[in-house]
């Protein structure tokens, strides 16, 4: 999926993730009823952005952080990279 939103200086643009695969194969719901950290795919970076993260990075963030956004009926969301809670590089 391409998309041609380039977010500005500090901020990140994922798209949210509503299952995660394990490496065991068990397939884990993201959300539910507790407070867990979301977690979301990062989509596109800053073009000045010369960090660690990377396109693809899965990142954990807090559940009320960041803006939601609605491309073309696909739903994303812009975080600012302080917001983030933790991430790995895939």
């Amino acid at each position: 999926m391409r998309v041609k939103f380039i977010p500005n200086s500090g901020n990140l643009l994922i798209i949210p993730l509503t299952e995660v695969k394990r490496e065991s194969g068990i397939i884990l719901s993201v959300g539910g009823d507790k407070e867990l950290p979301s977690v979301g795919t990062v989509i596109a970076l800053p073009e000045d952005y010369t960090g660690p993260i990377k396109l693809g990075a899965v990142v954990y963030f807090g559940k009320y952080s960041g803006s939601e956004l609605d491309i073309h009926g696909d739903k994303y969301q812009v975080l600012k990279i302080a917001e983030l809670l933790g991430y790995y590089n895939a």
